[in-house]
């Protein structure tokens, strides 16, 4: 018996090695995708997310191709650029002295009380300024000349014309006004990188003169931010 029990148990357990081998099931896999199981509401939110990002990494890519534009037109006009710093960084330094000045004047004016008392300041702050600064500003070209009257207005807020008009009067203006006509220069053409191309590019050169200290940095009437000034040009052409 016990003979018979021992055979049928080793039968059994020879089963798979002398018969078909048992193919074990798997499961069946589907692939799943997100949105099948989503509700119509919920894909269609997906589809706008979708659509958003899109919209981003488009405005990300155009906004990487100007900056990239706009650093090749430099390197284009480089040339110019140095010159016009070199222009720029000579005659910043009167323009910060004009606004200190003014300021200056301002306040010491606002103490006096008659108009003789007035005219009598302005004439020795204008025999000071003849005195420290005449020859270097004689020798000032027609460009410099005519960056240093837009940067006036750029640090004081006031064109020349103006200032001249306030400090002296009318007729002392408009002579001064005639007299730099001669030399292709105005007084009262207002400093303007919004609209002019080269007041543009001037506003581009202090703003780096500044930023690698090449000049003192001296906080302007009028102020410009470089992208808003970029975008408005870009208008232009």
């Amino acid at each position: 018996m016990k003979t018979f029990f021992f055979a049928v148990l080793l039968s059994i357990a020879a089963l798979p090695l002398s018969g078909k081998t048992v193919e074990k099931s798997t499961p069946e896999t589907t692939s799943f995708r997100v949105g099948d199981t989503l509700t119509p509401a919920a894909q269609q939110r997906l589809q706008d997310l979708k659509e958003k990002i899109r919209e981003r990494d488009k405005k990300i890519q155009e906004f990487r191709d100007r900056i990239e534009s706009f650093k090749a037109e430099m390197r284009e006009k480089m040339p110019y650029l140095k010159k016009l710093a070199k222009k720029a960084r000579k005659v910043y330094p009167y323009a910060q002295m004009a606004a200190d000045r003014l300021l200056l004047m301002e306040q010491a004016m606002d103490t006096m009380k008659t108009i003789k008392e007035k005219e009598r300041y302005v004439q020795q702050t204008q025999q000071y300024i003849e005195s420290h600064f005449a020859e270097q500003l004689k020798n000032l070209t027609q460009s410099e000349g005519r960056i240093l009257l837009k940067l006036i207005h750029r640090q004081t807020g006031h064109t020349s014309y103006q200032i001249v008009e306030e400090l002296r009067n009318r007729w002392y203006a408009w002579t001064f006004e005639k007299v730099a006509r001669l030399f292709h220069l105005s007084l009262s053409t207002p400093y303007d990188p919004l609209r002019d191309e080269e007041d543009f590019w001037t506003e581009i050169v202090v703003q780096m003169l500044e930023k690698k200290r090449k000049i003192t940095p001296q906080k302007p009437a009028l102020q410009f931010e470089i992208w808003r000034l970029y975008n408005e040009r870009e208008k232009r052409y």
